[in-house]
């Protein structure tokens, strides 16, 4: 693999919330000036930008993917314009609190690329313009995306905005280390396998050989709670109080604290839980509960692991549902004076040829488009022979009812799920004490 394939998968590891910036007005900036391919049906204005036009765009990336994912497609499509990065303190500033970081530097950007992740933090500072009006002025077609993701766009503002466009999709799935199954003699994992199925698969993988403790299976933490499959809402959305302390939460605790109450599969420390490297370093864990961005590390690491991957594990009461659709995505900053401008550049990003692109290098499109998402990482020599189509087999869990105050949910919830792993606290009080620390949180930032 080239390195510019390599550092194309890097990119989805690297995105993270951003900031704004909008400096001086720039000459020639007009209302059908630009344009970008939003799909067969967009007008022939959303094609050009015709006049010389600066915007000002926030994403923290390396110089060379940044180069690769924004800045030369744009310079090809639209040699009038001129991206302009706004780095917070001069640096990545890979938090939305880099975000905050520009915004007191007092540079507040035209396009924004940030993680849903952050979206409640950015929310409060004001950095999402509703992107309404310019996707009806271009006839900007919402259709042309998977199903599932403008469901979830529209579930973050129940106002019946759309403050962002999403640029790409993350899934989870479960690997699997080909070697440790063949030493123990069992049978791969399967696709469709419920998590009971799973476990009682981890059971008979999870044993000691030659003084080395081998681990059944373990589970990225944060991403699969922050995204479950049973579309667990963290607040609610009229009161604003927590509504983590619930049977759905108990339920996926339940299952969580029954795959690690396995003897012997029970990681070494607090902070090995759901860690990659005991899979991917320490090759001592026979599968993992993984996402795209796993597998970018893998082969930027140039891995020796023999490995392969299976649909993730379901409940039996949801077949073939996955986790809920998490998609870094763009915006516009309401401070921005080049909206139609700064639309067309993001439609661009977001049409048939750059998604394609985008997809064959690891990048999982948005778009429902089959013959693009047939192309998956086919361009990644190191995915020839993988059942690379597991992580695109099962259908996104429904969007759970989005607050702005969700996150201080999430960190309150992954801390308690490492107490109740690690600690064997109980179920129900380690519930309890989350749902009270939420609501401390939403107190303290409450708008």
């Amino acid at each position: 693999m080239g390195k510019k394939v390599i550092l194309t998968l890097l990119c989805a590891l690297l995105i993270s919330a951003f900031s704004a910036g909008c400096g001086g007005k720039e000459t020639g900036q007009g209302a059908d000036d630009g344009g970008a391919g939003g799909g067969k049906n967009a007008s022939d204005a959303l094609t050009t930008i015709d006049q010389p036009v600066t915007l000002t765009i926030a994403a923290q990336l390396s110089p060379e993917l940044y180069a690769q994912f924004i800045e030369e497609p744009v310079a090809k499509k639209f040699p009038n314009v001129r991206l302009e990065r706004l780095l917070p303190g001069g640096n990545s500033g890979a938090s939305p609190q880099g975000t905050a970081l520009l915004i007191s530097e007092g540079t507040v950007p035209d396009i924004i690329l940030s993680l849903p992740g952050w979206y409640g933090q950015q929310k409060l500072q004001d950095l999402f313009s509703d992107l309404t009006p310019l996707i009806k002025k271009y006839n900007f077609d919402l259709d042309r995306y998977y199903p599932g993701i403008v469901e979830t766009v529209r579930s973050y503002s129940p106002e019946g905005t759309v403050e962002f466009l999403p640029e790409s999709m993350t899934t989870a799935f479960l690997m699997y280390n080909k070697a440790i199954f063949d030493k123990f003699g069992v049978a791969y994992p399967k696709d469709g396998m419920t998590w009971e199925e799973a476990i009682e698969l981890a059971r008979k993988v999870t044993r000691t050989d030659n003084g080395v403790q081998y681990r059944g299976m373990d589970v990225l933490r944060d991403f699969t709670v922050n995204n479950t499959q049973l579309s667990l809402p963290f607040v609610d959305q009229q009161t604003k109080k927590s509504v983590v302390n619930s049977d759905g939460w108990k339920t996926y605790f339940t299952m969580m604290k029954s795959l690690y109450d396995i003897e012997g599969n029970r990681p070494p420390t607090r902070q090995a839980l759901g860690n990659f490297d005991g899979f991917a370093k320490e090759q001592t864990v026979a599968m993992y509960v993984a996402r795209l961005e796993n597998i970018t590390q893998l082969v930027a690491d140039n891995s020796d692991l023999d490995w392969d991957m299976v649909t993730l594990p379901v409940f039996k009461e949801l077949p073939n549902t996955g986790t809920q659709v998490n998609t870094p995505f763009f915006a516009i900053s309401p401070a921005s004076t080049k909206k139609d401008a700064a639309f067309k550049v993001i439609a661009y990003l977001l049409s048939d040829e750059v998604q394609l692109e985008h997809n064959k290098d690891g990048r999982l499109t948005v778009l429902k488009n089959e013959s693009i998402r047939r192309q998956f990482g086919s361009n990644i020599k190191e995915l020839t022979g993988k059942h690379i189509e597991a992580a695109l087999k099962l259908t996104p869990a429904k969007p759970r009812p989005y607050t702005i105050y969700d996150n201080y949910g999430v960190i309150r919830l992954g801390n308690a799920l490492i107490d109740v792993v690690m600690s064997n606290k109980d179920i129900n009080t380690a519930l309890r004490e989350a749902d009270e620390w939420t609501n401390k949180d939403i107190e303290a930032n409450m708008r």
